[in-house]
């Protein structure tokens, strides 16, 4: 099996895959309240653009969706778009952006409300 076909049913409904040659978890089961949900070990500086578009590329998305924050270990959830600088822990959204945190040995959080149409991505 070539890197390109890997795909992995990894449980909990989570699938393991690789799309243009980075491997990625994802969680098709929230895509049934309009969220694209997916981990990766891509790396990218949010200031740079040409590391904005690999990770877009990588994601299937378009960079000018990407949201983030200045990512800091706190409580502060905010509205994307966020004002440049903006110290979060956290994103929300009722709009079609992709959500991003970085994470180490920490965990990503997505909640989903599908009557709302509103979403969250939190570092824990």
């Amino acid at each position: 099996m070539s890197n390109e076909a890997a795909r992995i049913e990894l449980g909990g409904g989570f699938l393991y895959q690789v799309r243009r040659g980075e491997g990625m978890v994802s969680a098709p089961a929230l895509s049934a309240v309009g969220v694209r949900a997916l981990m990766s070990g891509v790396g990218f500086n949010a200031r740079l653009a040409q590391d904005l578009e690999r990770f877009a590329q990588a994601a299937g998305a378009e960079a000018d969706v990407l949201a983030s924050a200045q990512q800091e270990h706190g409580i502060a959830i905010v509205q994307v778009p966020p004002a440049p600088e903006t110290p979060a822990d956290g994103l929300w959204a009722a709009d079609d952006s992709v959500l991003t945190v970085k994470v180490a040995d920490c965990a990503p959080v997505w909640i989903a409300d599908a009557q709302s149409r509103r979403f969250a991505l939190l570092h824990a």
